[in-house]
């Protein structure tokens, strides 16, 4: 996992006072050629005959056989510790190792979908939510026309609605305590209101990736990589921690 920072924006508002919009880069990859480590960070299978070898996840290579396999990503903790995300950009990409070069008369390895999920706290989490491939052929079963990797790309949004009664007790800490520090809300939050997370899912700390598709002979996955950004306040860059949302439910 690896945490990228960068500085995207600079507002100005009343009083000569500036803010910046930081924006918050963390990434997952999952190397399937590599089974034990890969194990650290998502788990996999299939409806039959699914195998790791040194090329990735596959069915071998005699023609033919294939499998329905499905990998879902360990949790990746995103934005900062003390500013979770209200909104997320996700960037999935799956690469294939074929076993011969990339030809017009191979089929590609699809139907191929990926869905994404989010969470305040690791134990209460959202919907499954669809994210759309770039290669909008792939759904059809079109030619593997020198295709190595397909590119999903999606936003999780948290609605509106869904913040109301967060914010309210936010504000009411804020004004109470001096700091907008969320990681410091949170905890004071649930210790007051245990059960807070089981009727509203108000930001996105942690997020989920799940690949389900057609496993063909001949072409492995080889790796699953998410790229997840936002875009936060800059109210809480303050110090030199730059670890992300941390919070765990007790």
């Amino acid at each position: 996992m690896r945490a990228t920072l960068v500085v995207v924006a600079v507002i100005w508002i009343c009083g000569g006072i500036a803010l910046a919009q930081v924006g918050m880069g963390n990434e997952l990859v999952v190397d399937l050629t590599k089974p034990q480590e890969a194990t650290n960070h998502a788990s996999w299978g299939a409806d039959c005959c699914l195998t790791n070898t040194a090329r990735g996840l596959g069915v071998g290579d005699n023609a033919g056989t294939s499998a329905n396999g499905w990998i879902h990503t360990k949790p990746l903790a995103v934005a900062i510790h003390n500013e979770p995300a209200q909104h997320l950009n996700l960037r999935v990409t799956i690469e294939y190792a074929p076993s011969e070069p990339s030809s017009t008369q191979r089929k590609a390895p699809f139907p191929t979908y990926v869905f994404a999920r989010y969470s305040p706290d690791l134990k209460h989490w959202s919907t499954w939510h669809f994210i759309e491939s770039l290669e909008k052929t792939v759904t059809f079963y079109t030619k593997f026309i020198g295709l190595d990797e397909i590119l999903f790309q999606g936003r999780l949004v948290v609605p509106r609605s869904e913040r109301v009664e967060f914010e309210k007790e936010y504000f009411k800490f804020t004004s109470r305590r001096k700091t907008s520090d969320q990681e410091e809300f949170v905890n004071d939050l649930i210790k007051r209101e245990p059960k807070f997370f089981e009727r509203s899912l108000p930001f996105i700390g942690y997020v989920e990736v799940l690949f389900e598709g057609s496993v063909k002979a001949g072409v492995p996955i080889k790796k699953l990589k998410v790229e997840a950004s936002c875009t936060l306040s800059g109210m809480n860059f303050l110090g030199n921690d730059r670890s992300p949302w941390r919070f765990k439910a007790p």
